[in-house]
């Protein structure tokens, strides 16, 4: 739209637009987010959890890394009431397959140690994924599970150069670790 026109609009040197909106029948309200209704459930936000909330259900969605967390032994961490970081995850992956309802992740947080108001603050995704994954590693020695993060998260990158004006190569091969890769070209 030309200046020309948008001064049309204006009315003593101010412009008005009035919006309303109207939310779908299905958002209206949180009991209508069933598994019924949608197929699947979802997790709660605790205040400022959604990126530890999309990390949880991305890998929740990874069929090889749901198996394996709930392949961990978590009998003796059950039993001796200890709230562990694969216990937490364990039950939450449970929730969100079989429940009906969307799903708390309080449990899981308080096993990251944290409290009320770390769940009002924003964390690294990165971050919490290392550790989450460190966590879980340990857990995994020694059982069926042992070597699947690896197997699902590592991988190695090489950097070339190549000089133009003389013969000289050089790499070097890295190994990453993690689900998020940024290739720069």
């Amino acid at each position: 739209m030309a200046f020309s026109q948008v001064n049309d609009y204006l009315k003593n040197g101010s412009f008005k637009i009035t919006v309303s909106i109207f939310p779908h029948r299905e958002f209206v309200s949180e009991d209508d987010h069933s598994k019924e209704e949608t197929g699947m459930v979802g997790l709660k936000n605790q205040g400022a959890t959604c990126y530890m909330n999309s990390l949880s259900q991305t890998l929740y969605h990874l069929g090889a890394f749901r198996q394996a967390v709930y392949s961990m032994p978590t009998e003796n961490d059950l039993a001796s009431g200890k709230n562990t970081i694969p216990l937490a995850l364990q039950r939450v992956f449970y929730r969100l397959q079989f429940g009906n309802k969307s799903v708390s992740t309080t449990e899981l947080t308080k096993s990251f140690g944290w409290n009320v108001e770390d769940g009002f603050t924003q964390h690294d995704v990165q971050e919490l994924n290392r550790v989450l994954c460190e966590n879980l590693e340990e857990k995994m020695k020694n059982t069926c599970s042992e070597g699947t993060i690896a197997k699902l998260f590592k991988g190695t990158s090489e950097s070339y150069i190549s000089c133009t004006d003389i013969d000289f190569t050089s790499s070097r091969k890295e190994e990453f670790y993690g689900m998020y890769i940024f290739i720069f070209i």
